[in-house]
């Protein structure tokens, strides 16, 4: 049986930074309260569901909001937004907080696919679909 699950992110789409090397081989790691917040949101998704098996198809969407100037704009939402951040660096954040909640781990996902458009009327949000794949 091939199980698909829907994760929304509600809000600004969250792109993945690099944590800062500090002394003492230590690292800092500045988004750490919002992939804790992500990963609690998922976990109530899933609730005592199993692990998705792989291979995984993901799906992400990044809805981000119009510019004031384009408001009047009948083209702009649903369009294509090609500003930073990037489109790898916003899927990674909900991969890597998927591991070990949605799927074992993310070398599961054989497709991956990140898009990002401007808000379509339902909202800023982040939007990722894992589907596994047979």
């Amino acid at each position: 049986m091939q199980r698909s699950i829907k994760f929304i992110l509600p809000g600004q789409p969250i792109p993945w930074s690099r944590a800062t090397p500090m002394a003492k081989g230590r690292v800092w790691d500045s988004q750490k309260h919002q992939k804790l917040i992500i990963s609690l949101a998922m976990q109530k998704l899933m609730g005592t569901q199993p692990l998705l098996q792989g291979p995984l198809e993901v799906i992400i969407y990044c809805y981000f909001p119009i510019p004031m100037k384009h408001m009047k704009n009948p083209q702009i939402p649903n369009s294509r937004y090609f500003k930073k951040p990037d489109d790898d660096n916003c899927a990674k954040i909900l991969r890597d907080c998927a591991n070990g909640i949605l799927y074992s781990d993310d070398s599961l996902i054989s497709d991956g696919h990140q898009y990002k458009r401007y808000d379509d009327g339902n909202g800023v949000r982040t939007e990722m679909t894992i589907t596994e794949v047979k």
